[in-house]
């Protein structure tokens, strides 16, 4: 029982995931209902391989929340430096995003702001948050979950853009030519 205490300490990773979700609660308890109901809505609008792709992504997410109760900070300051770097950055521009994505009306298409450098800039920023953690903790199997997470959430995003594009049309359409999808990357429509 002492061993098991000692993994589950403040010296764990798990705590920048308890950071990240009392930043997203206290930024969507100020947000009306229906806008929160649009941020948490889970299009599964996709082919068989898509919603695959997206179950994958969601229990990997969670096995690594559940996993990095028991994984501590690596010891090099360096990486700990640079990976709280890499992860407060990602966790301020998610923040951001959530927030702009929060003042459009509910039947409008966010276009504006950090949605002008990435369709998708809420998933990206928490990859790059699962990143930084991954370079605090320097664990090859964080590693490893966080890479099959951030491979599996990718088709999620083709199932939001044909959603979108049924919701929005045209204007949609429009964007999705001038915005990347994740940045610097175009893709296709």
């Amino acid at each position: 029982m002492e061993k098991i205490m000692q993994y589950l300490s403040l010296k764990n990773i798990f705590w920048y995931f308890l950071a990240y979700g009392l930043t997203t609660f206290a930024v969507m308890k100020f947000m009306p209902k229906e806008k929160r109901q649009k941020i948490l809505t889970f299009t599964i609008q996709g082919s068989f391989l898509d919603k695959a792709s997206a179950l994958i992504s969601l229990v990997s997410r969670n096995i690594i929340m559940v996993f990095s109760l028991f994984i501590p900070f690596y010891a090099n300051i360096y990486l700990i430096i640079t990976g709280n770097v890499v992860y407060i950055i990602g966790l301020v521009l998610a923040t951001v995003a959530m927030w702009q994505f929060s003042r459009v009306k509910t039947d409008e298409a966010i276009t504006w702001g950090l949605y002008k450098i990435s369709r998708n800039p809420m998933q990206v920023m928490g990859f790059i948050m699962g990143i930084g953690v991954g370079i605090i903790a320097n664990n090859l199997w964080l590693w490893i979950l966080t890479v099959i997470n951030i491979i599996s959430s990718y088709p999620m995003f083709f199932m939001q853009e044909k959603y979108c594009i049924e919701k929005y049309g045209q204007i949609y359409t429009e964007y999705m030519k001038k915005t990347p999808r994740i940045l610097f990357i175009k893709g296709k429509k």
